[in-house]
């Protein structure tokens, strides 16, 4: 590795700004690095540095993440992470991924998250797909909710001037969802309302919705596009009242987003036609990686009063009938969590506790190949661990 790892400075921003745009293929302008000084804070951040040029950079954000029960875990939401083209395959994206396993340990955070831009990078680090995203599009033409249920009224608003209303109904949803992480408000604004377009906005006394609107006149057909940026509903009532409104807006064909619907969300069963809605893809959203097994799966809660020891190996696979030695030993039981030597049930690959921790079932990951045990052992596991909800996080970083 030719370049140097160390933590970015105040005078490397406008440099990290154009490696990040560069790398993500967006041209930057000369005030883009100023519109993002609020949203990051430098000192989470690594750079490589080759010949006093920035070649690569990661950081990460103070977040939190829930975990079954409602409880919380400290998490480094790690973003901006990019190697330039001419400086791949020379050990610094390695580099740059232990340089910020280090930083979580110094400001205490056990657990680790983040969006891969593509899909075989992080699980060689420890990271695990946690929760995926459903993209979906509805018909509005062919749709409506059912007009059995009767939606509460809700505000219709510009998004912009709202922030604070709709961050605290966020706060209170995250605490009910598995899975979501907490959400700075600069990256909000930046996020949810500044981004790309004119927002849109209804309001619920528990739960709020962004949209935005592209148009499509087809000569006297219209059929605009109106995309859910955001949809958060802490009640069943709040979540009927705002997709009523999102669907009644006139002139509009398709309704699509990215990742507000959950894949065990309810929304089909409020339509008047359920095949209006369809899932167009379904992504990996958020990936994890439990960096101190004790302390994360001691947060959350478990169903039953078994005692589960789980062998911990840094491979991305495991073997039905061989395979290296656990490099950590974990008991996980009623009586908490901690590190043991005791005969293990299952092994089960670091890339494999993140969905373990939010409730991913140990038989699935079995299949998988990201955990190995025996039948009745997977089984306890799947007891021990579930949940009753899919987790899901809303949450981009």
């Amino acid at each position: 590795m030719v370049a140097e790892i160390r933590r970015a400075e105040p005078e490397d921003l406008t440099a990290l700004v154009a490696l990040d745009y560069r790398n993500f293929g967006v041209a930057a302008k000369p005030t883009d690095a100023a519109e993002v000084k609020e949203v990051l804070d430098l000192d989470r951040f690594l750079v490589a540095v080759d010949g006093g040029d920035l070649v690569a950079a990661g950081g990460s954000f103070q977040m939190e993440l829930t975990v079954p029960g409602g409880g919380t875990l400290p998490m480094s939401g790690v973003t901006w992470v990019s190697v330039l083209a001419s400086h791949r395959r020379q050990g610094i994206l390695r580099g740059l991924m232990t340089g910020l396993d280090e930083l979580a340990t110094e400001y205490e955070e056990p657990i680790l998250g983040l969006g891969a831009s593509e899909g075989p990078i992080y699980e060689r680090f420890g990271y695990g797909i946690a929760t995926r995203d459903r993209v979906i599009e509805i018909d509005r033409r062919r749709t409506r909710i059912d007009p059995r249920f009767e939606p509460d009224p809700v505000r219709l608003v510009d998004a912009g001037g709202h922030v604070d209303e709709m961050m605290a109904c966020f706060d209170r949803y995250r605490a009910t969802q598995i899975g979501e992480v907490s959400r700075p408000t600069e990256l909000f604004r930046a996020e949810f309302i500044e981004k790309n377009m004119v927002n849109f906005g209804a309001i619920h006394p528990d739960g709020y919705a962004i949209w935005s609107i592209e148009n499509a006149w087809n000569n006297g057909h219209p059929a605009h596009v109106l995309t859910v940026k955001d949809l958060i509903a802490v009640t069943p009532a709040a979540h009927l009242a705002l997709w009523n409104v999102v669907l009644s807006v006139d002139l509009v064909g398709p309704v699509r987003s990215l990742r507000t619907v959950a894949l065990d969300d309810p929304l089909p069963y409020l339509l008047t036609d359920q095949r209006a809605l369809r899932t167009v893809e379904s992504n990996d959203s958020l990936w994890l990686k439990v960096a101190d097994p004790v302390r994360c799966f001691q947060s959350r809660s478990l169903r039953g009063d078994d005692r589960l020891v789980i062998g911990v190996v840094d491979e991305t696979m495991v073997s039905a009938t061989s395979g290296p030695d656990p490099t950590q030993i974990v008991a996980i039981g009623a009586g908490g969590c901690e590190t043991t030597d005791e005969p293990v049930d299952i092994v089960a690959t670091r890339s494999a506790l993140g969905p373990l921790l939010l409730g991913v079932a140990a038989s699935q990951l079995a299949a998988g190949r990201r955990l190995h045990g025996d039948a009745v052992a997977i089984e306890r596991a799947d007891v021990l661990l579930g949940t009753g909800r899919t987790p899901h996080c809303r949450t981009p970083f």
